[in-house]
């Protein structure tokens, strides 16, 4: 570890104080943040030894752990065990209760779906049945007006062949008319047959209804000509509908209406926590807080960039392998938007085994994960005892950063969006993708 800086050279360490004595060249100026220079070749060594980056050598004395001394005061080890047996309390209860929950949630999707297209069927069912009625109506009426000139015409006949043999008339027939009657009463109890067929009750119509929603995510993802049509939403309610999905504090807590376990979203809310401590003790090591020392608490481009850019990277890493395994929605949502149920009944197969899959892999590799976490975060515990309380407190600001500018920046898609959707008559569609692209931030 270097104690001066650079172009410095270390002569003594002053215990009493807690400086070190370094000989320096005389500086005539001080550089301003425009003024900065960044030196290339130092930039990309820094870069290259990942090592020295990232305070990885600590894992050598991990039986320093386990001593008891040192056990007591190690704030992270009990910090990532409680996350870790947690895991395993969620992991648990998933698979009593939550799992079967999202499995009957897909299946009354499905039955919802499969009521919309008997529906279809009965409604396709009384316009032919409509239209069948009516032409019988007609026929029918015709036949009544044949029916009656013939019996009109008979009794003219009749009338003349009495007054001719002075013989009584025979008695009527009334076969054609009993006839046209049991046509009649034939097309009418049909007709009755058909309609009580097509009846369903107003609570199972408004319910299959209200499971076929669009949800928040569908709302936010349709094309531009969809969004014309059925995005009908005010400012303040797409403004919400990103909070509850990128807020980690209402996406994780407040009911919503997505299509994710419950319980699993709980888990990922500590999960991140967990992630966000260990990447700040990755980059946390005495060369880090002697440099900040150096430096006057002046930002130092040449070494802090690869601490920022590798953090990030593991970070976004980290919590894309785990939001993919860990979150159910978008497998859900391929079911509901499938036209026909009956003739995909293989793929939902394939869908709620792919779903049972993704959960295995997500409570295996998050809880390798959390082991590894464990393990780092009490070995950095036990070697910086005096550093861990800052380090706790650095990771909780910056968890806390996180949780808070979602409010800021998903202000901001909703001034492209409602402009692009109000105006129908102008295509504005570059506005809407403009927004979508800043919704994914």
């Amino acid at each position: 570890m270097s104690l001066c800086e650079d172009n410095c050279v270390f002569i003594e360490y002053d215990y009493d104080n807690g400086n070190a004595i370094c000989e320096c060249g005389v500086k005539t100026f001080l550089s301003f943040i425009d003024e900065i220079k960044i030196d290339r070749n130092n930039l990309m060594k820094n870069f290259k030894e990942v090592k020295n980056l990232a305070n990885i050598k600590i894992i050598k004395c991990y039986k320093m752990v386990f001593e008891k001394e040192n056990l007591i005061k190690n704030y992270g080890f009990f910090i990532l065990c409680s996350i870790l047996l947690l895991s395993i309390i969620c992991k648990i209860l998933f698979c009593l209760k939550y799992y079967q929950s999202l499995i009957n949630e897909i299946n009354e999707i499905i039955k919802a779906k499969k009521n919309l297209t008997q529906k279809e069927k009965i409604q396709y069912k009384k316009n032919n049945n409509k239209k069948m009625s009516k032409t019988l109506k007609i026929n029918n009426s015709k036949g009544l007006n044949q029916s009656n000139n013939l019996i009109q015409s008979l009794k003219l006949n009749k009338n003349k062949k009495t007054k001719k043999t002075g013989c009584f008339p025979p008695k009527k027939k009334k076969a054609k008319n009993i006839n046209i009657n049991k046509n009649l009463t034939k097309t009418n109890t049909s007709q009755k047959y058909h309609t009580t067929e097509g009846i369903v009750s107003k609570n199972t119509k408004g319910k299959d209804k209200k499971i076929l929603e669009f949800n928040d995510y569908e709302l936010n993802s349709l094309p531009y000509k969809d969004a014309l049509k059925y995005d009908q939403r005010t400012y303040l309610n797409y403004y919400c509908s990103l909070l509850r999905k990128n807020n980690l504090i209402a996406f994780s807590f407040f009911p919503n209406n997505d299509y994710n376990s419950q319980i699993i979203k709980i888990f990922l809310f500590f999960f991140f926590f967990a992630s966000n401590l260990i990447i700040t003790a990755l980059f946390f090591n005495d060369d880090t807080m002697h440099k900040i020392y150096l430096d006057s608490g002046k930002f130092n481009l040449n070494y802090q960039i690869p601490h920022c850019v590798y953090s990030s990277l593991i970070a976004w890493v980290i919590n894309i392998i785990i939001r993919y395994f860990a979150l159910s929605e978008k497998q859900v949502i391929l079911i509901k938007q499938m036209k026909s149920i009956n003739n995909n009944e293989e793929k939902i197969k394939n869908i709620k085994d792919e779903l049972k899959r993704k959960f295995i892999i997500f409570f295996i590799v998050s809880f390798v994960f959390l082991s590894l976490f464990c393990f780092y975060i009490s070995c950095f515990c036990c070697i910086y005892v005096n550093t861990q309380i800052l380090l706790i407190e650095d990771s909780l600001f910056g968890f806390g950063f996180s949780l808070i500018y979602p409010f800021f920046i998903y202000l901001i898609p909703g001034m492209f969006r409602l402009p692009a959707l109000k105006a129908k008559k102008s295509n504005k569609e570059y506005l809407y993708k403009f927004s979508k692209i800043i919704q994914m931030i």
